[in-house]
């Protein structure tokens, strides 16, 4: 479960949730609307539903900025899957 928190935000904002292996191609990614505090569950699994391999990946979240259509970051995380 990834869990953060959008501050500053009084309306519903798209955020992003990406999940790179460490040679920075995405493995998965997940698009939910919302502020405030945020909850995000990822299996570990990868876009074509399949187990990734053990290791360190990168979460990095995001939410769309008001006036301009970019994304804004607002965290990066390391998250290490292991079975």
């Amino acid at each position: 479960q990834i869990r953060f928190s959008l501050g500053n935000l009084n309306t519903n904002r798209a955020v992003r949730v990406d999940i790179f292996d460490l040679s920075g191609r995405r493995v998965w990614h997940k698009v939910q609307m919302g502020f405030g505090e945020q909850s995000v569950v990822w299996e570990g699994w990868d876009e074509a539903e399949k187990v990734v391999p053990p290791g360190l990946y990168l979460c990095k979240i995001g939410v769309d900025a008001d006036a301009v259509e970019a994304t804004h970051t607002v965290d990066y995380r390391v998250i290490a899957v292991v079975y």
